[in-house]
């Protein structure tokens, strides 16, 4: 935490205390710092000043902080979910980061059960449980009082069954098919399990594709005995078969065989586990129920009060129900325009679902972070409960950004709108947008404080232009259009504001060039036209410096590199990275600015901050050409700075007399603020949801 302070009186600042921890300064107080612990939820930090006649302020000020936990779902293995609903809540896993989260159905809270890698750069920066790694984790399920959670975990031969404790996230071997004392049939290569606790086994799907059989498993002697499969039960073979239901008071097990010798059909499949015998329940290919075919089922579920399966069929990207008594498949809904049925977030990357009860379902989807509830009559799709920090519409693609006081305004491209976010609260309001708003996707954005108004460029893949927009009345109006004079815009991809000669300056995509755009008539003039030849091509930023003829351009193609441009004379000189005329590399390190884009100026300590794809905001010496990180993302150069990691900053704004840097985040949908004194980062707006 960081602040400054002064007397009313004129007497000096003797001491800062926060939350009773002895601020830091070395200016007599004027600015200070102090380092507290926060916990998670609402922390109140009280500050307390002492001045030099020893009056005291017990609460000069206070300040509310909201400290959250952001594990966010980046793969969610094969089947990954299980419901507890005693507890109202879900189990999902995670493949990449090797860990198990629950989901709180009524609030949306998520928490980290176990990780074997750590999940976030916030509060799980550790792997969380003891116990053996686990790899690939998927196919969870429950059992016992605890709610213990049984996943399938480890590559190919290597796979084995994993027992996690949802209180403490230890993570203990439960069944090893490469270590086992049992007799009975050897493993080939275990699939899924499920546990039969009545019978006290775990029923296995074993074996390559095309040769699969049950078995089980006695958890008391680890004896294996053959089920179903070659040799064992009539009916069709089993091919390949992973998504598992049983019913244990019909003794039967349910599964669905994705792949079928009869033809591309997939096949519904009931197995009865007295004799082994398997029954086509569900099949297009065989005419077994009507509806569309099943493709590839990564979960299975079933609700006895309806009679219906549900399937989350991931090749497809549809959810399916299918009638236990006719076999007929329905849509609940899917990706395919014919088969978006009701309300929502689309289905893009299905990974499973499960009932929650006969009317609603719970579904995870790698294409998001969070589960969604599908509500099975309508179709409708929601999210969780939002644990965003503010309120208001989430953002899509949030391009670029512009200071208003406390206030930014972002343009979002694919919501088309531009949407204010309040610093204080994070909150996000729609100022303008939607079809009828006559926006067409801004993407570039700037203040004009002179005339009061944002000026913004729109419609880049059709006819840019440029456009003003009062922020009081929200009208709009034409400021350059493809009839104004002058020459035309292909691709702009950074504007500045030239507020000495009213204009704005534009690096084009389309011709490596830099035009001047009179904000007066919307005439356009050739500035520069002699520019690096891929400079502008892959991508540029531009900053201009407070004389007003010095243009810094910043370009991450190549290896990236930093050029100031004189707007008078065109002469051009490289400050940092590989001189695009000579490839000599200028101050370093080598590929620093590779792929950056976004940059501010601090010209009166002679530097230039610029935003990486690495999640870095790093600093370039205007003098030396020396970059160093600022806020740091990567472990190899995390120089400083705690909090949220950033995945791809691309705007940055510096707010010099706070010493801080507003940041905008598209990928992870965020404006973030980060210190230029600790590197320290906290998010001002998140809006919760990656869609990625």
């Amino acid at each position: 935490m960081s602040g400054s302070a002064s007397d009313p009186q004129g007497d000096g600042i003797a001491a800062i205390r926060v939350n009773d921890v002895a601020a830091h300064s070395d200016d007599g107080f004027a600015t200070w710092s102090v380092s507290l612990p926060l916990t998670v939820g609402e922390n109140r930090l009280v500050v307390e000043t002492l001045d030099d006649s020893g009056q005291r302020a017990a609460e000069a000020d206070v300040v509310t902080v909201q400290v959250r936990a952001f594990p966010a779902l980046r793969s969610v293995g094969d089947g990954g979910l299980v419901l507890d609903k005693a507890n109202n809540r879900a189990f999902v896993s995670d493949g990449t980061l090797r860990a198990v989260y629950t989901f709180d159905l009524e609030t949306g809270q998520r928490t980290v059960v176990t990780s074997s890698r750590p999940v976030d750069k916030l509060l799980n920066t550790e792997p969380f449980g003891s116990g053996p790694e686990m790899v690939l984790p998927r196919y969870p399920g429950l059992h016992g009082p605890e709610s213990r959670v049984l996943l399938i975990s480890g590559a190919s031969l290597e796979r084995r069954v994993m027992e996690i404790n949802p209180n403490t996230g230890e993570r203990s071997v439960f069944y090893n098919p490469n270590n086992t004392p049992g007799s009975g049939p050897a493993f080939d290569l275990l699939r899924s399990a499920i546990l039969d606790p009545a019978n006290n086994r775990l029923l296995v799907i074993d074996g390559f594709n095309g040769s699969m059989r049950v078995l089980a498993v006695d958890l008391g002697t680890e004896n294996r005995t053959l089920i179903s499969g070659s040799g064992r039960g009539s009916g069709p073979g089993l091919e390949v078969v992973e998504s598992l239901y049983l019913d244990a008071g019909a003794n039967r097990l349910f599964a669905v065989d994705n792949r079928s010798a009869s033809g591309p059909s997939r096949r519904l499949l009931s197995i009865d586990l007295t004799n082994g015998n398997r029954t086509v329940l569900s099949s297009s290919g065989e005419n077994i129920g009507t509806g569309p075919a099943m493709f590839n089922a990564l979960s299975l579920d079933f609700d006895s009060e309806t009679h219906r399966f549900l399937i989350a069929d991931s090749s497809a990207q549809r959810l399916l129900t299918v009638d236990r008594e006719t076999g007929d498949r329905q849509v609940v809904s899917g990706l395919l325009e014919a088969e978006m049925i009701g309300e929502g977030p689309a289905l893009l990357r299905l990974r499973a679902a499960r009932f929650l009860d006969s009317h609603r379902a719970v579904v995870v989807d790698d294409e998001l972070e969070v589960p969604l509830m599908v509500d099975l009559g309508s179709g409708e799709r929601r999210l969780l409960p939002s644990n965003a920090i503010g309120a208001g519409p989430r953002f899509e693609e949030p391009r670029a950004m512009a200071r208003l006081g406390e206030t930014l305004v972002v343009a979002d491209k694919t919501a088309n709108a531009l949407v204010s976010v309040d610093l204080q609260t994070g909150d996000r309001t729609v100022m303008l947008g939607g079809a009828s708003s006559g926006l067409r996707e801004p993407a570039l954005l700037t203040l004009d404080p002179t005339a009061n108004r944002l000026l913004f460029v729109d419609d880049i893949a059709q006819a840019p232009r440029l456009m003003a927009m009062d922020p009081q009345t929200l009208l709009l109006s034409s400021v350059s259009g493809p009839e104004a004079a002058g020459p035309a815009l292909f691709n702009p991809v950074s504007m500045v504001l030239d507020a000495a000669n009213h204009r704005v300056l534009l690096a084009d995509a389309g011709g490596q060039r830099i035009i001047a755009i009179q904000l007066a008539t919307g005439e356009r003039t050739l500035l520069l036209d002699d520019l690096p030849v891929r400079g502008i091509e892959l991508g540029a930023s531009l900053a201009l410096g407070a004389d007003g003829n010095t243009l810094f351009m910043l370009a991450g193609s190549n290896d990236g590199f930093l050029l100031s441009l004189n707007l008078t004379t065109g002469e051009r000189q490289t400050l940092s990275g590989e001189d695009p005329d000579t490839g000599d590399l200028i101050g370093g390190p080598a590929f620093a600015l590779f792929g950056c884009f976004g940059m501010a100026l601090d010209e009166t300590r002679h530097r230039a901050f610029i935003t990486c794809p690495s999640g870095n905001i790093q600093q370039v010496d205007l003098d030396t050409g020396q970059v160093s990180v600022v806020s740091g993302n990567s472990e190899e150069i995390n120089t400083g700075g705690a909090g949220p990691g950033l995945v791809d900053p691309v705007a940055l704004i510096a707010d010099l007399d706070n010493q801080r840097l507003l940041v905008l985040d598209m990928a992870q949908r965020a404006v973030m603020t980060a210190d230029l004194r600790s590197g320290d980062r906290v998010v001002n707006s998140w809006t919760d949801v990656i869609m990625r």
